[in-house]
């Protein structure tokens, strides 16, 4: 593009224009909104025993409302929505330090049907994949035949699903049957 004389005179002035014009969205006032569900905390960032695999970028608690389909479950969203109080990095170094004051609509629907924080909305496909696998009795030879992975891809999987899932190993319980029937709920309140 070639702008020379009047014509780079006049498309100036009409950037200046322009420009003035933004500074004026400055002055307007900011709308406000009200926190529908104000119990929660910033949360943390998970040690690498908590959380070994690396899958949470921050750890926090929000309490939702007492009823729902989401009542009792623990959900994960993506560092990119907002969820007020809790500081997010949107997965760069550009907002390290932001924290929002509102909510996402996202995270305000999911409180509203009771949901305190990570679960089987936070697993990929592959992951989702080897859960059902293992909700079919399936061991990790079967599912890695049956999916065309390695079985030492079905155990990484295993292990991300488990953090996921908040599943700690425990002498009480078996993760991999606890992990079956979080997947299984999950179905039952589509």
């Amino acid at each position: 593009m070639d702008v020379r004389g009047q014509e780079a005179l006049d498309v100036q002035e009409l950037i200046d224009k322009l420009l003035d014009e933004f500074d004026t969205l400055d002055d307007l006032p900011q709308p406000r909104f009200e926190l529908k569900y104000k119990e929660r905390d910033p949360g943390y960032r998970p040690s690498a025993d908590e959380d070994p695999y690396n899958v949470f970028i921050r750890k926090c608690h929000v309490k939702g409302a007492a009823t729902g389909k989401l009542a009792g479950k623990r959900i994960g969203v993506k560092d990119a929505i907002f969820v007020a109080g809790v500081p997010l990095t949107h997965g760069s170094r550009v907002l390290v330090g932001y924290t929002p004051d509102v909510d996402a609509v996202v995270i305000e629907r999911l409180l509203k049907q009771s949901s305190p924080s990570p679960g089987v909305a936070s697993l990929t496909e592959r992951e989702r994949d080897v859960l059902a696998g293992m909700a079919e009795g399936r061991s990790n030879v079967s599912i890695g035949q049956h999916l065309f992975i390695s079985e030492k891809t079905v155990e990484a999987c295993t292990g991300r699903i488990f953090a996921k899932l908040g599943l700690e190993p425990s002498p009480e319980d078996h993760r991999r049957v606890r992990a079956v029937i979080t997947y299984l709920e999950s179905l039952q309140s589509r």
